[in-house]
Parts: structure tokens; sequence; C-alpha cells
């Protein structure tokens, strides 16, 4: 009888040992997805904050194109450009934790599109495209690329060799570009 009271006694401390494991193990996975959550979660607020800087950066284009201008460049040679480039060589923001550069490229013109504001003179205008990319950094240090581009309206001096069509002046395009 004692000997069956022996390995009861180790039959309960084993599962008391497997059910202590169960419990540390459900824990770490607990903490892992907390931690996933969080670092999704800053990624969220970062993309936010960039997405609000970037529509600021287009509302004032007219105020800062000319000095935040560089010549077409891919986007992939952009991204190669170190960090400290963008503090030097890029127009900059802040909003909230977020720290932004930037930089504006004129694609051109197309005298095709034609845009249905009319200037005081009467003349059509038709679409100049520019793309923006922005750079943020939060103080997380979480970065973040978005791209946009843009319609400003413009008189041309080009003939259309194609066939006509309508553009709305403003974003055309966004884009998030990964950076690793």
């Amino acid at each position: 009888m004692k000997s069956v009271q022996g390995v009861i006694l180790i039959m309960v401390l084993l599962f008391l040992q497997l059910l202590a494991l169960m419990s540390l193990f459900a824990m770490r996975l607990a903490w892992i997805e907390m931690k996933s959550n969080q670092s999704i979660s800053q990624s969220h607020i970062t993309y936010y904050l960039a997405q609000e800087a970037l529509d600021h950066v287009e509302k004032i284009f007219d105020q800062v194109y000319l000095e935040c201008r560089i010549p077409v460049t891919q986007t992939a040679n952009l991204l190669r450009y170190p960090f400290s480039w963008w503090e030097v060589e890029a127009c900059s923001g802040t909003l909230l934790t977020l720290k932004y550069y930037y930089k504006i490229e004129a694609l051109g013109e197309d005298p095709c599109a034609k845009i249905q504001i009319l200037p005081s003179n009467g003349s059509a205008l038709t679409a100049n495209y520019m793309r923006i990319t922005l750079m943020g950094i939060t103080t997380h240090s979480t970065k973040i690329v978005l791209q946009s581009t843009i319609v400003k309206p413009m008189q041309s001096l080009l003939s259309c060799a194609g066939m006509k069509h309508t553009v709305m002046p403003g974003r055309q395009t966004q884009r998030e570009i990964n950076v690793t």
C-alpha cells in the first residue's frame, strides 16, 4: 500500500511539473505576441504620421518646390543614399515623434492631359507631373519611405501628338516603399 502511495505521489509531482512547464510556455508565447503587437502598432503609427507629413508637403508644394527639387532619380538610387545625405540635402520637417525628409522630382508634362480649371486668360492647362519622396524616422528608430505622384496645372507650349484626356490636379498615386 505504501509503495502505491509513493507512486501516486511521484505521478502527482510529475503532473504538476508538466503543468508548470506548460504554463511557462504559454506565458512565453503571450509575451512574444505582445511584443509583436507592439511592433505592429508602432509601424501603424509611423505610417499614419508619414501620411500626414506627405499631405502637408503636398499642401505647401508651391512654397518648397524650388528649394527641394532634385533631378529625376530612380527610387532604388534614392534609397541607397545614407541617412546623412537626407539630413543635409533634403528639406525636412517634424510631426510629433516623426522627423521627415523629402525631395521633389519634376517628372515632366503631358500636353495631352487637359485640366478643366481655366486660368483668367481662358487657355487650357496641361498636367505637370511631380514626384515627392518622403523618408521618415521616429524617435523609436522606425523608418518609412512614402512616394506620391501629383499633378500641378501649367500652361504648355507643347502640342498634343496623341489622344487627349482629362486629368484632375492633385495626388495621382501613393506608395510605401519597403526599407530594409
